[in-house]
């Protein structure tokens, strides 16, 4: 659902920008070093992937523009008809996504697109998904026809984790951190708990083996990889706390021993026990989710 670009740590590109700043602006900065950088040291206007799209001449864009968004839709669309909720949607995507993360703010505006059809994404990214994320230039792409914001939180927690975290080890490999956050995140899956369906998909014996779900995440079935991924770094992040997801994401799936203290087998293990304990009879209706998914 999302593809990242490299790019520096954000207090390298704000001492990048510092050098080059008016030194009656010094005392400000200094001022602010204690706190949150100053909007001002962002650019508040649309880039990379984003400004590719509103200069895309098949496209005609409105925006609504909010304190953390720029939301970009189109006339006559699902979303042109629905922007009010879409706007508190994406305030509510951000402000899950700090907590989940366990940060208190994200300065910069984020792009939000919203389009008609996988198509109009593909044509933009080469990918005809329903969600895309950038980090690089924070960017959304989303293809939403209904109430569900299931997949406005996980892009959104894309950017954001990203950005305030840093690439995660495995982001340009299997990607399993980056999924299982941003899944985490989303929450709820066609009015099921990820946990539900995972433990449903438990019962059926359609789970992947926590070693090659995170060593090959991208070869397995994407809705089971995904929602399996989200339930686990879950349940790590609820019974642990939030300093050794952190520590997955910086230091990869090789150090999952030391930072959990026990080998991934028997992590997986008390994970499914742990989920047979919380729904001992899942009651999920699996057949339309496989076919159309969240």
């Amino acid at each position: 659902s999302a593809r990242y670009s490299m790019r520096r740590p954000p207090a390298e590109r704000r001492a990048d920008t510092m050098r080059f700043l008016p030194l009656f602006l010094l005392p400000l900065l200094l001022a602010s070093a204690c706190d949150r950088p100053p909007r001002f040291l962002y650019p508040d206007r649309p880039m990379g992937l984003a400004a590719e799209a509103l200069r895309d001449s098949a496209f005609t864009w409105q925006t609504r523009e909010t304190e953390h968004f720029r939301v970009h839709f189109q006339p006559g669309s699902y979303a042109a008809a629905h922007m009010d909720e879409f706007l508190k949607d994406a305030e509510q995507a951000r402000k899950i996504g700090l907590q989940v993360i366990g940060e208190t703010d994200f300065v910069p505006r984020i792009d939000v697109f919203h389009l008609t059809s996988r198509d109009q994404v593909k044509r933009l990214t080469g990918y005809g998904v329903r969600g895309w994320a950038d980090p690089a230039s924070r960017t959304v792409l989303l293809v939403r026809s209904s109430p569900a914001n299931q997949g406005e939180r996980h892009e959104i927690t894309h950017i954001l984790s990203q950005t305030l975290w840093g690439p995660s080890r495995d982001w340009h490999t299997t990607g399993w951190m980056s999924e299982s956050v941003a899944t985490y995140a989303g929450g709820p899956c066609s009015g099921y708990s990820i946990d539900e369906i995972v433990a449903h998909l438990d019962r059926q014996g359609e789970l992947i083996p926590l070693d090659s779900l995170a060593l090959r995440f991208r070869s397995h079935n994407d809705l089971v990889a995904y929602l399996q991924a989200g339930s686990f770094i879950g349940y790590v992040r609820e019974t642990n706390g939030l300093q050794p997801v952190r520590q997955l994401w910086e230091r990869g799936f090789e150090g999952f021993e030391g930072i959990l203290g026990k080998p991934p087998a028997v992590a997986d293990a008390e994970w499914r026990e742990y989920l047979r304990a919380k729904h001992p009879e899942p009651r999920v209706d699996w057949a339309p989710l496989e076919q159309a998914g969240c």
